[in-house]
């Protein structure tokens, strides 16, 4: 298995915004003012690429206080 964590220090995400990130057209109510250029299929088709390789995709977040995305794959076995 392979983790890929992505962290930053912005405003966070509410526990009910996390609940709705990943969604299909999933927008956050809290932070509506400060990304309104999406159109919330991003972190949708990022689940679904992980999900195809035997992973996942979650989100760690505080408000005030910023967010971690871990990312998660599984790895093939090669094949000798």
């Amino acid at each position: 298995m392979i983790k890929v964590s992505v962290s930053d220090s912005g405003c966070g995400i509410s526990e009910l915004d996390q609940k709705n990130l990943f969604k299909m057209f999933g927008f956050l109510d809290a932070t509506r003012d400060v990304n309104t250029k999406g159109i919330g299929l991003g972190l949708h088709i990022c689940k679904l690429i992980a999900q195809q390789f035997g992973g996942e995709v979650s989100v760690s977040s505080e408000l005030g206080k910023g967010s971690t995305f871990t990312f998660s794959f599984l790895l093939a076995k090669s094949r000798r």
